[in-house]
């Protein structure tokens, strides 16, 4: 019994002292683990997590989540210090994982293991224990699971908070996995592959990637020229955090200094801020640099416009004039004779009111490949500023509609509404109306106001179109039916067609909406003269003489 006993007791110690023998590489690899702290855009502290740092390059790897809304980032390890972190370098908002570079490399980093482990492998989960000195739990691979970019594992560990984004490690100290956070009440431990940390990175594409965009950290920039270019272009195309877009910009101009669309993409940059000098050195810059010095010369020519336009007090306190973007634009058309350019002079010399100038340009390109609506829309316009009544207004505006496939979609409009403008100005008062209605057509009477059918009765009445010009003031009358104007000119039309007792009718809705203003009593008494009510007749003439009415007294001796 003594014996057995015996037995059991130094087979236990056996037990106990395998379990205590971590082997020396594991322990070594504990130096690598860090803690990363995060702050918020008010500076204040977010979270802290733990950090450890991987591969060959020294990248460090942390939970997902301490990062989320995070402006700044410390890394904060025994062997290298506190650093800031600089740049992020991947993230998985679904594997709650996330790898970033600091200001320098730190001294300890983990070697990624090259194969993945196999089912039943001893492991490791390195963290800090409750003395917060490092220690190296045991556990085995329970299970692996495929996912795209690395693996999933499965640890025969109890879940534990402490263990959440600690590193995994094989008996040789290299990383195989990333602890995660469980969701709900799940006992099980979980860890995602470190070769899935390590295929994680930025890619041009990552510039709407959501988890990227919610952490504030500036990000490394892809791979690649083409792949980096296109990544900080599109950066400036969408609604982006400023100080990221910034970090982006000088990373790629930093980078790659040779690359002449990284200075123009500064110099729009510069321009945003009204820093215009900055923005002509870039330029300069970029014109140095490009094969086709053309473009360069171009896109100063386009900042200098917007700026003068939209921004002409701080614009013109720089030089920043439309004569001075004009002088670009003709310097890109000098250099490469491009329809574009010429575009661009025409919007110059229209922003100067130098309207035959503009003209000419504008006909160029509309004898060019690149016309389009726009293109015909803006000569139609600086012709109507030189001669309103030019009859090659008219046949522009055609051209501009033309190009739309019928039925009409609402970005036709602007253009029928345009015509029907030149028409009422040419005296083509049918051609108007048809042309009021068709955009009525296109853009639902919903979408209209009263003005709209005021507008529209008015040029129906001159071009006889009595019926269209009634409905029109009726619609306008229906919208608003306390307006003074639509109420007298409804009594006006009411008279022209002979309906006496309606014109009686409107004048005195007219007169009760203002009882100051001349027009209704004066409607008001002719209606009653042509019904051969003289006395109310000369009364209402006369009140409209009283109040300043000059045709109130030729009535009235009509009447008399």
């Amino acid at each position: 019994m003594r014996r057995i006993e015996l037995t059991f007791f130094i087979l236990l110690g056996t037990a106990i002292t395998l379990k205590a023998a971590v082997p020396k590489k594991v322990m070594n690899a504990c130096k690598a683990l860090a803690t990363v702290i995060t702050y918020g855009n008010d500076g204040k502290m977010i979270s802290t997590s733990v950090a450890f740092s991987i591969g060959e390059k020294g990248e460090a790897v942390s939970e997902y989540a301490a990062f989320n809304n995070a402006r700044s980032a410390e890394y904060v390890s025994e062997t290298s210090g506190r650093q800031k972190v600089k740049r992020i370098n991947g993230a998985s908002d679904i594997y709650d994982v996330i790898k970033f570079s600091t200001e320098e490399k730190p001294k300890v980093s983990l070697a990624v293991a090259n194969s993945v482990c196999q089912r039943g492998t001893l492991v490791y989960v390195l963290r800090k224990g409750n003395s917060k000195k490092s220690e190296a739990v045991a556990c085995k691979i329970k299970s692996i699971k495929e996912v795209p970019g690395g693996v999933y594992y499965e640890l025969s560990l109890p879940y534990d908070e402490k263990s959440v984004g600690c590193p995994v490690v094989n008996e040789s100290g290299e990383c195989l996995a990333v602890v995660q956070r469980n969701v709900g009440k799940d006992a099980t431990t979980y860890a995602i592959s470190a070769s899935f940390c390590g295929n994680m990175k930025v890619r041009e594409t990552d510039y709407g990637n959501p988890a990227l965009n919610s952490v504030l950290i500036p990000k490394a920039l892809p791979d690649g020229e083409n792949a980096a270019y296109t990544y900080v272009y599109m950066l400036s195309q969408v609604n982006h955090d400023k100080d990221v877009y910034i970090a982006a910009l000088q990373d790629f101009v930093n980078e790659y200094p040779n690359n002449a669309d990284g200075y123009i993409e500064r110099a729009k940059f510069k321009a945003s801020q009204y820093k215009f000098k900055e923005c002509e050195a870039d330029i300069a810059k970029a014109v140095s640099l490009s094969n086709k010095k053309d473009n360069p010369h171009y896109v100063l020519s386009r900042l200098i416009y917007q700026s003068a336009l939209y921004n002409s007090t701080k614009a013109a306190s720089e030089g920043w004039t439309l004569e001075k973007s004009a002088s670009e634009a003709q310097e890109a058309y000098n250099i490469n004779p491009l329809p574009l350019y010429q575009l661009q002079l025409g919007d110059c010399y229209f922003g100067m009111k130098r309207y035959s100038e503009a003209v000419n340009m504008y006909s160029a390109v509309n004898s060019s490949s690149i016309a389009t609506p726009e293109t015909y829309f803006y000569e139609a316009k600086a012709r109507g500023k030189v001669d309103s009544l030019d009859a090659k207004i008219i046949v522009l505006l055609d051209s501009a509609i033309s190009c739309f496939p019928k039925p009409y979609s609402n970005n036709v409009a602007p253009y029928i509404f345009e015509r029907a403008n030149q028409y009422n100005k040419m005296g083509k008062y049918r051609e108007s109306t048809i042309d009021y209605l068709e955009y009525e057509h296109i853009v639902g009477f919903q979408n209209l106001n009263d003005n709209f059918y005021y507008i529209r009765e008015q040029i129906a009445l001159k071009g006889k179109m009595y019926k269209q010009a009634d409905d029109d003031i009726n619609r306008a009358l229906a919208i608003n039916p306390n307006d003074y104007v639509y109420n007298a000119e409804k009594a006006a039309l009411m008279l022209r067609f002979g309906m006496f007792e309606e014109a009686v009718h409107s004048a005195l809705r007219a007169i009760k909406i203002d009882p100051k203003a001349t027009d209704g009593y004066r409607l008001l008494g002719i209606a009653y003269g042509e019904m051969k009510k003289k006395q109310l007749c000369l009364q209402n003439l006369k009140k409209a003489k009283d109040l300043g009415d000059d045709r109130a007294d030729e009535l009235i001796k009509q009447y008399k």
